[in-house]
């Protein structure tokens, strides 16, 4: 009558939680989670990496750090994408397995070159922290550089601070206004915003202090209009 043991079980169950009255909407979250499980276990990369994400957020399981970096890390090995990337952010935070900044530069490359823009930029901060690795502010622009072609509100963040110190590239702040922009538009849907309250790019900030001018910020805000990532 049954496949296997697997079905036996959880034919068991179901026959148990009507007897004992148990809620339907419980006895399908149940099944759902086993089904993940055995599917997870089976080698299915998909299931592998949203068992991981339920142990780390705790959706339906007790929360476990090192089931979900575990689970997370067989996704990975496969060529998940958003696995390698989740992986290599576990690394550097040392979540649920022991931190090692340089490995998890190796996952989050493997990511990116699968054109995952969060990775992107996660490699961004690493190389301009420095933290684990040594720092490198070119590296730091150019992965952030790398990030916006996808339309990366974070990316867009990076570069404005970027070119408005002069890291990794030469300072220029009609740049640093033009990004700051794009970023706004992304985040708030308006070129200038001022939700933000604590918005380093704020336009009447810099023109009090004389950092740039008022047909400067006319140009950052027809580049910004303008700008359309590179073919």
């Amino acid at each position: 009558m049954f496949r296997n043991r697997s079905q036996y079980v959880r034919a068991l169950f179901v026959a148990f939680a009507i007897v004992l009255g148990i809620g339907g909407y419980n006895v399908y979250k149940y099944l759902e989670l086993e089904q993940l499980k055995a599917r997870a276990h089976s080698g299915k990369a998909e299931a592998q990496l949203k068992l991981g994400k339920r142990f780390f957020h705790g959706n339906g399981v007790e929360k476990d750090y090192k089931k979900s970096a575990k689970w997370i890390q067989r996704a990975a090995e496969q060529g998940n994408a958003d696995a390698q990337h989740r992986f290599g952010r576990l690394l550097a935070r040392g979540t649920g397995v022991k931190q090692n900044v340089k490995a998890a530069v190796v996952w989050l490359e493997k990511a990116s070159l699968q054109s995952n823009h969060r990775a992107m930029t996660d490699l961004s901060d690493v190389f301009f922290v420095g933290n684990g690795v040594a720092p490198n502010v070119r590296a730091a622009f150019s992965w952030a550089d790398r990030a916006s072609q996808y339309r990366s509100t974070r990316a867009f963040e990076q570069l404005a601070l970027y070119y408005m110190a002069g890291v990794g590239v030469k300072q220029d702040y009609v740049k640093a206004q033009m990004y700051a922009m794009l970023m706004n538009r992304a985040k708030y849907g308006e070129w200038i915003s001022n939700k933000n309250r604590s918005n380093p790019f704020e336009h009447k900030l810099w023109l009090g202090l004389g950092l740039i001018t008022k047909e400067q910020l006319s140009q950052a805000r027809r580049m910004a209009q303008n700008w359309k990532p590179k073919p």
